[in-house]
């Protein structure tokens, strides 16, 4: 999920991001999904959730606020259409994610482990794709800069406090409950990206 996202990053942006992340509780509920009498109001809800993604990955707009002088290298090389399915996959690995915690935590109760665990185990994963994707050895060589601070920041917030929460919740409200929240952070990366990335805030965002 998380390579998936870095990926579809460099296509489009971070609002792009966070507005697709409107697909997680749609495709969460499509695996969760169990018969019950408010069905029907939650599949209009995933339909809608669907089509908001759609819309914002489809349809960019004039823009509405820009705090750039010149014209960024984002705005030349993005390509929203290759962002969005990636990040859609993305969704559909945090749905799956959320599902299987929830089975995961049903068993096995001890948050903590089961984080450490993951952790470890993407950790493996994502070094041995690095080493077939990234053949340029300088890539590797870390400073004590902002990249730094980067990776720290990508390993405590990003991985380890996200899903520690994120099981805790799961473990107390179910999956689908957790991935309703993931909407509120359109709202916060729109702001973010336009105040500390120069973004340009379109109407399609």
């Amino acid at each position: 999920m998380q390579n998936c996202v870095f990926t579809a990053i460099d296509y489009s942006s971070a609002t792009l991001g966070s507005t697709t992340s409107n697909l997680s509780p749609a495709i969460t509920f499509v695996l969760a999904v169990t018969p019950s009498s408010i069905s029907k109001i939650k599949v209009i809800g995933a339909v809608l959730s669907i089509s908001g993604a759609l819309v914002v990955t489809l349809y960019k707009g004039s823009f509405i606020i820009t705090f750039r002088i010149q014209p960024s290298l984002l705005d030349e090389t993005s390509n929203w259409v290759i962002g969005g399915l990636v990040f859609a996959i993305a969704s559909v690995s945090f749905a799956a994610w959320n599902i299987t915690q929830a089975v995961i935590l049903k068993e096995y109760s001890s948050q903590s482990t089961i984080i450490a665990y993951y952790c470890l185990f993407g950790t493996i994963q994502s070094e041995i794709l690095s080493l077939f994707v990234v053949r340029d050895s300088n890539v590797w060589k870390i400073s004590p800069n902002d990249k730094l601070i980067c990776i720290f920041y990508s390993a405590i917030a990003g991985s380890a406090v996200t899903f520690s929460v994120t099981a805790w919740c799961i473990k107390r409200k179910g999956p689908v409950f957790v991935s309703m929240f993931k909407p509120a952070g359109i709202a916060i990366a729109a702001f973010s990206s336009v105040v500390f990335l120069c973004e340009t805030l379109h109407f399609g965002r």
